[in-house]
């Protein structure tokens, strides 16, 4: 098994391309806060690890690090907490890579514990993948802003015999 240490700092995650007026990073002691401020209901708003737009795989400074070498499961366990104990909705993707462009995506809703959310997702890697990202999207209800605080995360890559 291979683990992967995210710290919650601002250089590790990025808004989704076109919103960025809609959503603001600040960073303090470590932490990232993503100020979440939708204008409409049909904003479609992320807060992704790594860079890039979701269509294209990290950029050459988190390859390394994120290359698949030979497993076919990866594990996020994350956390992040949001300043508000009123139902709020979220997804965590998974995006999987091969060297040029996306191949695959998986969704699974988060659920809320008070003011935080806790993640430990397992998923399948598709063979071909040889990079990957993950995101966390908020599904709008009402245009309420919320602002969200990342917690540390691990990607644990490993190989599951079949």
């Amino acid at each position: 098994m291979r683990i992967i240490n995210l710290l919650p700092a601002i250089y590790n995650y990025y808004p989704n391309v076109g919103v960025k007026d809609k959503i603001r990073s600040t960073e303090k002691d470590w932490t990232a806060v993503f100020e979440l401020r939708p204008t409409s209901l049909d904003d479609k708003l992320y807060i992704q690890s790594f860079d890039q737009p979701f269509s294209l795989p990290p950029s050459k400074i988190y390859r390394d690090e994120l290359f698949v070498r030979g497993e076919n499961q990866v594990r996020i366990k994350s956390s992040f907490r949001i300043n508000s104990t009123e139902p709020h909705e979220f997804e965590l993707f998974l995006l999987q890579y091969d060297e040029r462009r996306k191949l695959d995506m998986d969704v699974r809703t988060l659920k809320q514990d008070g003011d935080s959310y806790y993640v430990d997702e397992t998923f399948e890697l598709r063979p071909e993948t040889k990079f990957l990202k993950f995101a966390y999207r908020y599904i709008l209800h009402d245009v309420k802003p919320v602002d969200v605080t990342l917690g540390h995360a691990t990607i644990e890559l490993f190989k599951k015999e079949t």
